[in-house]
């Protein structure tokens, strides 16, 4: 790695919003780091064709709704590259379902990775950001946490969450140099959207 270069973490990065901000970070001279949960070939074929473009992305698999598992990829990280520069927390599932047939498991998996991986990220980056009195995050929410959408329980409550802890921790970052701040984007034509189901959502 190019010592000069800043490196970001982007959960999620192996598809959908999360594959082009890698793209995007990359081509903006960043040292891209990135998650997947399960799918070495995407991620594999990313990393690809960041380096084949002139880019440096790594893949980290991580089931990033396991505290565990977030905590010892990130110390990984930090002892073998030192102080993040930025985070985008990306990583997300829907699990759509309507409350007459709520189904509890779906519910907590949606809740584990959508909000607790963000907090777990936070917990590590943030303070090590700190170090350097200077850091990005992003969180990536969505319009369904400011406007609901039929089915979406869950993803809607992980989304509005996200905002409030966005809030939250600018207030806390602040006097570090940190900067933390939410996007919400609406529907883009990703592979999570296309597996909504329409009968719920319609």
């Amino acid at each position: 790695m190019d010592q000069q270069k800043e490196w970001v973490l982007v959960t999620g990065g192996s598809r959908g919003i999360g594959r082009g901000i890698v793209k995007l970070l990359a081509a903006k001279g960043y040292f891209v780091l990135f998650t997947y949960k399960s799918d070495d070939v995407s991620a594999n074929e990313l990393v690809e064709h960041v380096i084949s473009n002139g880019g440096e992305a790594k893949a980290f698999q991580c089931d990033s709704s396991q505290y565990n598992n977030v905590e010892k990829l990130c110390s990984h990280l930090i002892d073998t590259y030192g102080v993040p520069y930025g985070l985008v927390n990306n990583v997300g599932i829907t699990g759509d379902q309507l409350i007459f047939n709520f189904d509890i498991e779906k519910y907590h998996d949606v809740i584990a990775t959508n909000l607790n991986s963000s907090i777990y990220f936070n917990k590590f980056f943030i303070p090590a950001m700190a170090e350097n009195k200077r850091g990005k995050v992003v969180h990536i929410s969505s319009v369904s946490g400011i406007k609901g959408n039929k089915g979406q329980t869950s993803y809607a409550a992980t989304k509005a969450a996200m905002i409030g802890i966005t809030k939250t921790l600018a207030l806390e970052a602040a006097r570090f140099n940190i900067t933390v701040n939410s996007i919400s984007p609406g529907f883009i034509m990703t592979e999570m959207v296309n597996n909504i189901d329409n009968k719920i959502s319609t």
